[in-house]
């Protein structure tokens, strides 16, 4: 009961979107929705938008690999953003745009390192950028033109330096630039980590100014606790 009333004095609070699971669920998606789900390595998002009658799911899953597929309902929970039509409408060209123009992915990057620009041209900022599944979403959103975080007001956290050396490691055991690793390895410690779940709950969250950290991390975190508690 004491989790329950929690849950439900952060939605009044922060006028949250709820989380939904299964096929039927997703007809009801509209334009877009953002997804979140648990892996063996943590969380991972990416944002689901309908495509004439279909549902397709475009994120960043690693290293240049494909960054659209169909979307089911079945293995995600998702969330409609607070977003308006139109900025819908954007985001969701952004998509088509964006999977079609980069049918052999994108680089993956520890590093916030990438522009989403319009008509979902995709510009690299930095020697070895490129995007996390979190960042990927928020650069979506960015390029149609919603800012979700209060980005100064980022920490660097223990738990999440180490979830950097971790990717860095993984890329160390795939067919990836020398060169480019080198530069996720600099870059440990030294750059702010967004959560998959931090995206989720910027994006379910009052978007009428950008959010600072100490108002979305809670939210993560209680998304988090939902997703564990729906596996139980």
């Amino acid at each position: 009961m004491r989790l329950h009333a929690f849950c439900a004095a952060l939605r009044r609070v922060f006028r949250m979107r709820r989380l939904s699971f299964g096929a039927a669920a997703a007809t009801r998606i509209q334009r877009v929705a953002v997804a979140l789900k648990l892996t063996d390595g943590g969380r991972h998002t990416g944002i689901v938008f309908r495509d004439g009658g279909r549902l397709l799911f475009t994120h960043v899953g690693w290293h240049y690999t494909s960054i659209i597929q169909p979307f089911s309902g079945d293995e995600y929970h998702w969330m409609n953003p607070d977003t308006t039509d139109t900025e819908d409408n954007l985001i969701a060209s952004y998509c088509r745009s964006v999977a079609s123009a980069y049918k052999k992915g994108l680089p993956y990057a520890i590093e916030r390192s990438a522009v989403i620009g319009s008509g979902g041209v995709v510009t690299i900022t930095r020697s070895g950028g490129g995007f996390t599944c979190a960042t990927f979403v928020m650069d979506m959103f960015a390029g149609a033109g919603v800012t979700m975080f209060d980005e100064s007001t980022w920490k660097v956290f223990p738990e999440d330096v180490a979830e950097q050396q971790r990717v860095v490691d993984l890329m160390k055991t795939w067919h990836i630039d020398a060169r480019h690793i080198a530069l996720q390895q600099s870059r440990v410690g030294r750059v702010v980590r967004f959560r998959p779940e931090d995206v989720a709950a910027g994006c379910a969250m009052t978007c009428t100014a950008p959010n600072a950290f100490t108002k979305v991390r809670p939210v993560a975190e209680q998304l988090v606790a939902e997703l564990l508690s729906a596996q139980e």
